[in-house]
């Protein structure tokens, strides 16, 4: 009871210079613990960079799908090769082991593992859609926007060697940063989504008949081309064993091997700019010729 008129008493016999003095107090602890939190996220940044760089690769899925937010802030600890060669990897692991789970799911990566008889008597194809990648029935195959097909001359070849095979069938956003984009400039992977397969643990190459992988996205102004990603030499989308079916809402990639594909963005090049540019100068100046004509004439003839 007495403390309430005691805590009143002593705050009215405050003078200003004492106030002054506690909110010069107050506003020095604020920079301190701005300070300290400042400190904390620094020290937090660089033990997420410590798994994102050659010296202490990802140990994890889940430390290298934070990696890709690294990398998209532009940290000098990010190293995008380190990164790119740790999920391919990781795609071939998948391949191999006999005991694991059959499904992978990260906030940019979502993969599957699928057992397929060799024996089968038709094209296999699979949704690779984030939300459903499943094994397609051939009645259905259509209604999947994104899909892949694998031609039953794939399995038939493994057959002597395995009854079953196992399919992987891995996407990855790669986001913004530098992860899997390349060394070509100019050029960017459409809606920044990658699909990578594997038939086994052998890479499958010199396909007689090609697979076929569709990609679903907006109409597009500009030219897509399909690219494989190529890890020698630092990395980079190429397209030889490919070739493009674009169309207006889908383009479907033809592909004699199996690895990751993209759609890449291909800019008009400065030669047809320039030549787009004298193709509208040229037309424009045609229809001011025909409009100024148009105005003589008719003055003419009144």
């Amino acid at each position: 009871m007495r403390l309430r008129p005691v805590m009143r008493k002593s705050l009215s016999q405050c003078t200003p210079s004492d106030l002054g003095a506690m909110l010069l107090l107050g506003f020095l602890l604020l920079l301190q613990l701005d300070s300290m939190k400042a400190m904390n996220e620094s020290s937090f940044q660089e033990k997420e960079n410590i798994f994102c760089s050659e010296e202490n690769p990802p140990q994890s899925t889940y430390g290298a799908n934070r990696c890709f937010t690294l990398c998209n802030r532009s940290s000098p600890e990010c190293n995008s090769k380190v990164i790119e060669s740790y999920w391919i990897k990781i795609e071939e692991e998948l391949a191999k082991k006999e005991t694991i789970q059959p499904l992978l799911v990260e906030s940019m990566v979502s993969a599957t593992v699928h057992i397929v008889h060799t024996s089968v008597f038709q094209d296999v194809s699979f949704s690779f859609s984030p939300s459903q990648m499943t094994v397609l029935p051939s009645e259905n195959e259509k209604k999947a926007p994104d899909r892949v097909r694998l031609p039953r001359s794939l399995f038939e070849r493994l057959r002597p060697v395995m009854s079953s095979v196992r399919v992987v069938l891995m996407v990855i956003n790669i986001g913004e940063g530098d992860i899997f984009k390349g060394q070509q400039r100019g050029s960017s992977v459409l809606d920044n989504r990658i699909v990578g397969i594997r038939v086994g643990s052998e890479p499958v190459r010199d396909l007689a008949e090609r697979v076929e992988i569709t990609f679903s996205h907006e109409p597009q102004l500009q030219n897509l081309q399909c690219a494989f990603w190529d890890a020698n030499k630092g990395g980079d989308w190429k397209s030889t064993g490919c070739s493009t079916e674009q169309k207006i809402n889908q383009t479907i990639c033809l592909c004699d091997h199996l690895t990751f594909f993209a759609l890449l963005l291909n800019p008009i090049d400065a030669s047809t700019e320039k030549t787009l540019i004298q193709i509208s100068l040229a037309g424009c100046s045609t229809s001011l010729c025909f409009l100024i004509l148009t105005i003589i004439l008719y003055f003419a003839l009144r």
